[in-house]
């Protein structure tokens, strides 16, 4: 059995037609490999955020729960404030701007009973995810008032008394992510309902 030969005619499986090939299985698969690595940096961010605001949730009840505590002023507002900066400034090391802007925009609810203290706090979670955003979240806005001015103010002082080196603290201009509030509580015992000797 004679092989019959190859005329110029008949097409040859060359490199080319392989490259374009891969080319097109690149093309196809490589917006689902981008999806799951921002899903995954997403997820370590939200993992280190919420041990984060866990930590300032905890610290922000064990001082809400001291009755005479010397405190950098003898505001307890301040002193809260305080303890929240200090207790999520580690966040600030991943994206500076976004951080100091969340810190104006959380808040925490303090709830005492006979025994206990409850301190639940809110923070925003910024979402890095391309689209998700649009979908899960919503825009982060900060609005001028009087209160947000005097909080943002606060904020410059004791980063200042605590040594913590923070950018410009005016209103964040250009559009901040989309964002998905978390919450996270601690209770702790109340120790001003000791009495101490």
């Amino acid at each position: 059995m004679a092989r019959k030969a190859r005329t110029v005619d008949e097409p040859v499986m060359n490199c080319r037609s392989h490259r374009g090939q891969s080319a097109v299985e690149f093309l196809l698969t490589a917006p689902l490999l981008f999806f799951l690595f921002y899903a995954m940096l997403q997820l370590a961010y939200l993992g280190l955020t919420v041990f984060g605001v866990q930590r300032a949730a905890l610290a922000i009840a064990r001082e809400s729960s001291q009755s005479s505590v010397s405190g950098i002023e003898s505001t307890p507002g301040f002193r809260i404030l305080a303890v929240k900066v200090l207790s999520l400034a580690p966040l600030t090391a991943l994206n500076r701007r976004f951080t100091w802007a969340a810190l104006l925009s959380s808040d925490c609810d303090i709830r005492f009973d006979s025994l206990n203290v409850t301190v639940t706090v809110h923070y925003p979670l910024p979402l890095w995810v391309p689209g998700m955003g649009g979908i899960f979240g919503k825009p982060l806005t900060l609005s001028k008032t009087p209160q947000t001015i005097q909080r943002l103010a606060e904020i410059r002082r004791i980063a200042e008394l605590l040594g913590l080196k923070t950018p410009a603290l005016s209103f964040p201009e250009g559009p901040l992510p989309s964002i998905r509030w978390i919450s996270c509580s601690a209770t702790v015992f109340n120790e001003s309902t000791v009495n101490n000797p």
